[in-house]
């Protein structure tokens, strides 16, 4: 099932599934992109996202990219764009003042780092109700636009956690290496994101970040608190996560899914991440939703 929206002030929803599809986007708006099954690639000149269930991505106006799926099962999307009055609008509206997020009403920060975000808490929430009341299709605009504006409330709120705090862990004396630095960063993220349940070297890693192993070590420590091996892992955990949730895959096929080599210490490293074993939580799950 396919649900289109366009309200008056011309932000638009679109919430269906797509699988085996490829197009080439000019973006003309900001642009929110979720996922709730698979993964989605975007490819943003010689740069790919890979898009997967625990994260989001914010596209600026007059991005070109090339979004692709390739799945045998529907992968169900959303896609929430934003008109750049809008978001104008919303930059000096009392949502700023009221949310104690006025730090951000500058140039740099209406400008989004496009990267992956972690589709978690409070953009959870508010984006589920936003699916809920398109279910609905009861044409009550406000009520939209307020789950909009909290859209972009709580993508802020990530922006300061995952860009602005992690960009001032880094102890460069010039502001443009700090950025520079950071921007390599961002792409090993992505890498290990992107190949997460494949075996790669932390010179792998560095390569694709334009850095040395030893430098992308040290930095990646500074800036995130963990190594790229930790984070690594963490993304295993949480991609683990969502397929327990889904229900389909035994543990042993979950491991192997995700890149564990040893069934023992992914139980060990995911009961002390989630305070239950993956049985246990999948068996939580499926009660809940029973």
């Amino acid at each position: 099932m396919r649900i289109y929206k366009e309200l008056i002030n011309k932000n638009t929803i679109t919430s269906g599934t797509l699988n085996r599809v490829s197009a080439t986007v000019d973006e003309q708006n900001y642009s929110f992109k979720i996922i709730f099954s698979g993964h989605q690639d975007f490819l943003i000149g010689n740069r790919e996202i890979r898009l997967y269930p625990d994260s989001f991505i914010l596209l600026a106006p007059g991005t070109k990219y090339l979004s692709r799926v390739d799945s045998d099962e529907p992968i169900k999307t959303l896609s929430i764009s934003l008109t750049q009055t809008f978001v104008s609008d919303f930059l000096e509206s009392n949502y700023m003042n009221s949310n104690c997020l006025t730090a951000y009403k500058n140039a740099e920060a209406q400008l989004p780092i496009q990267t992956i975000y972690p589709f978690k808490g409070d953009m959870w929430f508010n984006i589920m109700n936003l699916q809920t009341q398109l279910h609905k299709d009861q044409n009550n605009e406000q009520l939209v636009n307020e789950y909009l504006s909290h859209v972009l409330i709580n993508y802020y709120r990530l922006y300061h956690e995952e860009v602005q705090v992690k960009f001032g862990n880094l102890n460069f004396a010039r502001n443009s290496t700090k950025k520079e630095i950071f921007g390599r960063l961002m792409l090993a993220k992505e890498y290990i994101s992107n190949n997460y349940n494949q075996k790669f070297k932390i010179e792998d890693v560095a390569s694709a970040s334009c850095l040395s192993a030893t430098h992308l070590m040290r930095t990646f420590k500074l800036a995130y608190g963990l190594s790229a091996y930790e984070y690594l892992t963490l993304v295993r955990l949480s991609r683990a996560q969502a397929l327990l949730k889904e229900g389909k895959y035994s543990i042993n096929e979950i491991v192997m899914l995700v890149g564990f080599e040893s069934v023992s210490s992914f139980i060990s490293l995911f009961k002390s991440s989630f305070s239950h074993t993956p049985l246990k939580y999948k068996k939580l799950i499926h009660q809940k939703t029973a």
